[in-house]
C-alpha cells in the first residue's frame, strides 16, 4: 500500500510508517540513528499552501520480529516530507499506537495547529464528493469548468477558500486560455452540476452580473429584496446575488455615543441650569466624541447589526446614533470589535440575514458590479 493508491485520506491527522528512499534518507542522513533505520513514523497534515505533508517524528527499526522499534528524533528540528516525494513508496498503519503516540507527540502535533487554515477549508476536506476533483498532493485544490456565453468550457485549478449556502469559493490559480473576465488569483464561485447522466461536475458560470448603479443601492431596497429572495429560496446564485450587492452597499450602524469626562461634566452642569440660561447656547466638545457600534447577543454568539435602511431598525434604532458606512468598512468595524463577533446580521428585526464571518474575505474579493 502506498499514498498513491490509498489517497490522503488514511494519512490525514493519521500515524503511519512509510519506508525509506531517496528522499527520506536525504532528510534524515545526519540525525543519529538514520543508518540503521528501515523508514520513518509520520503524521499526516495538509499545508493549504504546499499540499499534503508529513510530519516525521522517529526513526522506525524492524526489530527482527516483523515489529518496528522507534528512535527518537531530536525535538528542535522539524522534519517535513511532501506527498509527492514518498507517494510510491510502502506504508503500514497501526490503529493500537494512535492513543499512545497522539501523548507521545503531543507537542510536535501540536505544533502543526499553525497550518490550519479556516473553518469552512477543514469543512471542505470532508467532502467525499470533492476528491474526484482534487489534486493528488494539492489537496485544497480542485479542478473547476468554467463557462461563459460564447466561449468554450474550459478546466482550471482553483484553491478552495471559503464555503456558502450551496456553493463554494476559491481561487483561481492559473490564467484561463480564453476571456471569461477573471484571471488568475481572482476569487470565483462555483457549486457541483449533476447532468442528466448522474454524473457530477465542479462548474463556475462566468457570465457577468446585471451592472448596478450607486442610485439602485441608495435606499438599500434592492439589498433587501436579494434578502427576501434568497430566504424564500436558498439557491447558489441567490445567494451569490445577495453577496454581489454587499460588496457594493451602504449600510446604518447603531452606535453610541461617547464623549470626554470633561464635556461630560459640563452638560451635567448644563442640565443643572434653568432652561431660559441655556436656551440657544451653543459649545465646543473639548475632547473627540466617538461612536461605538452596537453589538447583539444570541446564546453564545456576538453578532455586528448593519441595517438596510433605518426604518429597519424599527424601536430598536431609536435608542442608539445611527451612521451609514459602506459593508465593506463594516466588515473591518466587525472584525476590531472587542467582542468575539462570529459575523453580521443584516437587518436583524425585519428580514434577517447572517453573514458569517468567514464570508468577510470572500466578498472582499469579489468584484464591483457598479457601473464606472
Amino acid at each position: 500500500m502506498n499514498y498513491e493508491e490509498l489517497g490522503f485520506r488514511p494519512f490525514y491527522k493519521n500515524f503511519s510508517i512509510i519506508l525509506n528512499n531517496d528522499s527520506i534518507r536525504s532528510i534524515v542522513s545526519d540525525c543519529p540513528g538514520a543508518d540503521e533505520s528501515v523508514g520513518v513514523l509520520v503524521y499526516g497534515y495538509i499545508d493549504h499552501e504546499a499540499g499534503f505533508t508529513f510530519e516525521i517524528l522517529s526513526f522506525a527499526i524492524d526489530d527482527g520480529n516483523d515489529n518496528f522499534a522507534f528512535h527518537d528524533l531530536p525535538d528542535d528540528i522539524t522534519f517535513k516530507l511532501r506527498a509527492g516525494a514518498v507517494k510510491d513508496c510502502e506504508c503500514f498503519f497501526n490503529e493500537n499506537i494512535y492513543d499512545e503516540f497522539s501523548e507521545l507527540f503531543k507537542e510536535k502535533i501540536t505544533r502543526l495547529e499553525i497550518y490550519n487554515h479556516s473553518e469552512d477549508v477543514a469543512k471542505s476536506r470532508t467532502f467525499d464528493f470533492l476528491d474526484a476533483f482534487r489534486d493528488e498532493e494539492y489537496i485544497d485544490d480542485v479542478q473547476v469548468i468554467l463557462m461563459r456565453d460564447g466561449l468554450k468550457p474550459e478546466a482550471c485549478w482553483v484553491r478552495l477558500e471559503g464555503l456558502g449556502d450551496g456553493v463554494l469559493i476559491g481561487n483561481l490559480l492559473n490564467e484561463p486560455d480564453q476571456d471569461f473576465g477573471y484571471h488568475a488569483g481572482d476569487r470565483i464561485a462555483f457549486f457541483v452540476y449533476t447532468d442528466d447522466e448522474d454524473n457530477h461536475h465542479l462548474v463556475s458560470d462566468m457570465n457577468p452580473s446585471k451592472k448596478v448603479t450607486a442610485e439602485d443601492l441608495a435606499d438599500g431596497g434592492m439589498l433587501r429584496d436579494a434578502i427576501a429572495k434568497f430566504n424564500k429560496d436558498k439557491t447558489q446564485d441567490n445567494f451569490i446575488e445577495v453577496l454581489e450587492i454587499l460588496r457594493d452597499s451602504l449600510v446604518w450602524i447603531p452606535c453610541n455615543v461617547v464623549i470626554g469626562e470633561a464635556d461630560e461634566e459640563f452638560l451635567k452642569e448644563i442640565a443643572d441650569k434653568d432652561e431660559k440660561e441655556v436656551k440657544g447656547a451653543e459649545f465646543t466638545l473639548q475632547d473627540d466624541m466617538r461612536m461605538i457600534p452596537d453589538i447583539l447577543k444570541n446564546g453564545d454568539n456576538y453578532f455586528f447589526p448593519v441595517f438596510s435602511g433605518m426604518d429597519e431598525m424599527g424601536e430598536y434604532g431609536n435608542d442608539f446614533s445611527k451612521v451609514q458606512k459602506h459593508f465593506i468598512e463594516a466588515m473591518s468595524l466587525a472584525i476590531g470589535n472587542e467582542k468575539d463577533v462570529v459575523g453580521i446580521v443584516i437587518d436583524a428585526f425585519s428580514e434577517p440575514m447572517i453573514i458569517d464571518e468567514d464570508l468577510f474575505d470572500i466578498i472582499l474579493g469579489m468584484k464591483s458590479r457598479l457601473q464606472e
